[in-house]
């Protein structure tokens, strides 16, 4: 906003706009340190809700969601990358405010710079571009809104770790993208039956891989979730 004129500033906000005011660091008071070190209520009211209303709550790395039985998603928390999903990056939102680009959300999470969500078998991603599973690379802006992700089948649990997510369908698939750096994704060999990558260093996956193993060829994948650098998944064995 600082480069726009007063009445562009204006315009933008007759338009729907929000406008952002962004202040200096400062130095927190070792009391008000203190003081968040015990449990505190969250005001609903400033967003329009009544508590009796609230259906779920989830927590990423650095950002708090709440769901609401009319399908209603509220965020707040750090914002550099945009993700929490209201269409603009900030340094923090303080306040619970409507994700209004998602609606009916069963499950939220996230890492350090980008979050997911699962609304009735579809996955939505939003943040930092190259973990979002939208075929977007390091050097694309941020997603700043939810982002349906595509190419996926019916998907029946969605988690993330650090830096990678991980969904898996209702027919025990695996399918993960984001950095795959440290064997996160499983993707060397990318396919089992072809090992010919099976010695190269392991690349980002910026668009959804369905893993290929061994270990699960027969195998029924209920849950897959992951760490800052790992994975991990429950199966059943259908043999």
């Amino acid at each position: 906003a600082d480069k726009l004129t007063l009445p562009e500033i204006q315009q933008a906000l007759a338009q729907g706009a929000s406008l952002i005011v962004q202040t200096p660091d400062r130095e927190v008071p070792k009391a008000e340190k203190k003081k968040l070190l015990h449990p505190q209520d969250v005001s609903l009211s400033a967003a329009g809700v009544e508590a009796s209303n609230v259906e779920s709550i989830f927590a990423s790395a650095e950002c708090t969601f709440v769901t609401v039985n009319d399908g209603t998603v509220l965020g707040c928390g750090l914002n550099g990358d945009g993700q929490i999903g209201l269409g603009f990056a900030s340094m923090a939102v303080q306040t619970l405010r409507p994700v209004r680009r998602l609606k009916q959300a069963s499950w939220l999470g996230g890492g350090l710079h980008s979050t997911s969500a699962l609304a009735n078998g579809r996955v939505f991603t939003w943040g930092k571009a190259e973990e979002c599973g939208l075929g977007l690379g390091e050097k694309d802006p941020p997603v700043l809104e939810p982002r349906e992700v595509t190419g996926l089948p019916n998907i029946r649990s969605l988690r993330c770790g650090g830096h990678h997510m991980m969904a898996t369908s209702e027919d025990g698939d695996v399918f993960v993208w984001g950095c795959g750096l440290t064997h996160q994704l499983g993707n060397r060999p990318r396919d089992v039956q072809n090992p010919h990558d099976i010695e190269e260093d392991p690349e980002d996956e910026l668009r959804p891989y369905r893993v290929s193993s061994k270990q699960l060829e027969k195998r029924f994948v209920m849950l897959a979730d992951g760490g800052a650098q790992h994975t991990v998944e429950l199966a059943w064995d259908t043999s």
